[in-house]
Order: C-alpha cells, then sequence, then structure tokens
C-alpha cells in the first residue's frame, strides 16, 4: 500500500481518494490529469476501502492517488482532495454503520463536494453509493445522514468492499464511457 503523507491534526486515514485513470486492454488511455474514481470512506472503514480498491484494480484500475498518498511536502491536502473531487468521473461514497453512527468527519465535507458537482453533470451517471455493511437487505432508509442527492440514485452492495459481479460490470461500463467521451 502506498505510504501516507498527513497534514498537522489529520488522521490519515480519515478520507481517502482513489484515482483510477488506466483503460481495459485494448481502449484509449485517459489523460491522468482528469482521473476516474473517487473513493469517499470514514476512517473505520479503511479497510473496506482497500478491498474496494483491490476489486478495482481487478477490471483495470490504476491507482494514481489514494488518501494523501500523493501529496509532498507543503501540499494542500484540502485544496488538493476538493481538486479530485471536481476532476474524477466517478464518486464513489461508502456508505457504512460507521458513517452513520459519525455526524462529523471529512468524509462529509467529500460527499458534499460531490454532491455539488453531481448538480453539474447532465446525461450519465455520477454518484455511487456503496453500502459496505455486510447486513444490508436494499434497505436505503436505514442510511439517513447522507446528502439528497445521494438518495436520488440506487445503491449498490459491496460487503466489506468485495464488489459483485453486478457492480463490477456496471462500473466497468462506466470507465468504457468516459474514457470514450475523453477520446472525442
Amino acid at each position: 500500500m502506498a505510504s501516507t503523507v498527513t497534514a498537522p491534526g489529520r488522521n490519515p486515514a480519515t478520507s481517502a481518494a482513489a484515482l483510477l485513470p488506466s483503460p481495459a486492454p485494448g481502449e484509449p488511455a485517459v489523460a491522468a490529469a482528469g482521473g476516474t474514481i473517487f473513493i469517499s470512506y470514514a476512517s473505520e472503514d479503511i479497510g473496506a476501502a482497500r478491498q474496494l480498491l483491490t476489486d478495482l484494480r481487478d477490471i483495470g484500475g490504476d491507482v494514481v492517488w489514494f488518501d494523501k498518498s500523493a501529496l509532498k511536502p507543503g501540499d494542500n491536502w484540502e485544496q488538493q482532495i476538493r481538486s479530485a473531487v471536481q476532476r474524477c468521473g466517478l464518486f464513489l461514497p461508502l456508505l457504512s454503520a460507521n458513517t452513520e453512527r459519525r455526524t462529523e468527519g471529512y468524509f462529509r465535507l467529500e460527499w458534499n463536494e460531490g454532491a455539488e458537482r453531481s448538480k453539474k453533470i447532465q446525461g450519465r451517471k455520477f454518484i455511487f453509493p456503496i453500502v459496505i455493511d455486510s447486513d444490508y437487505h436494499d434497505s436505503m432508509e436505514r442510511y439517513a445522514l447522507v446528502p439528497e442527492r445521494f438518495k436520488a440514485v440506487h445503491y449498490s452492495h459491496a460487503p466489506a468492499g468485495q464488489m459483485n459481479e453486478a457492480l463490477r460490470a456496471e462500473i466497468r461500463e462506466q470507465l468504457l464511457v468516459l474514457r470514450r467521451a475523453r477520446t472525442v
């Protein structure tokens, strides 16, 4: 796993971003500056986030930034993360009992940033809320402390961060859509 650079007073596991611009074999490359996927999670869910990263790599994702590991000394981590949310093509907030228990956290700022960004996006999918609790049974009401924009889309389920085939296929398809749009 990549090393983490921590801003003063900042827990390095509080939130994370994973930008996955590499194409599947035979697909055109995506501009690295644009990124592809941003994952946002509560620090307590880092294990599930790492598993999700592994699954994303398995479908052709090349992680160019995990958490703040891409930051250099003196970089403004908050500005870098906000910029990553603005550049990403897909925003994946991880929902869990942990996020429901925490009424504040940096992931909430990321979620609000993603929700605001989604207002500017028309004609394609952007927010993919993923429930990582193993006991989730399509009861979206259980996750009430999320931005309204999240409630407007169907939640996916990846217990402990492990994607099922339907989620893999959907993310793979969305990556292809984004790659095609960037090569036009």
